[in-house]
């Protein structure tokens, strides 16, 4: 399954499309100032989980933040646990 994950900035969220370009799944953020990023909520369309596909999205918005140089925390229980498990990864970018 070749999937692809597009930034839809001006709706502060990345979304995550099957090879019929359907969207299987997101990711919704938002600023907090100018240097930090809160994700508010990862969802991937029930016939879609379990396949690492919003554990995509969570590596797509951190690659983001670190281009921009800004740190991320998250209000999603789910965004949390990915990035706990890879902590070593996203150090850079996490709120202290």
């Amino acid at each position: 399954m070749e999937l692809k994950i597009e930034h839809e900035k001006n709706k502060n969220r990345f979304v995550i499309s099957d090879e019929e370009n359907a969207i299987t799944g997101s990711l919704n953020y938002h600023m907090e100032k100018t240097d930090l990023i809160i994700i508010d909520y990862v969802e991937v369309h029930r016939s879609h989980r379990g396949k690492g596909m919003g554990a995509k999205l969570v590596d797509a918005l951190m690659k983001y933040a670190k281009e921009l140089g800004c740190k991320v925390d998250s209000r999603c229980s789910y965004a949390s646990s990915v990035i706990y498990k890879n902590r070593d990864k996203y150090k850079e970018m996490l709120r202290e």
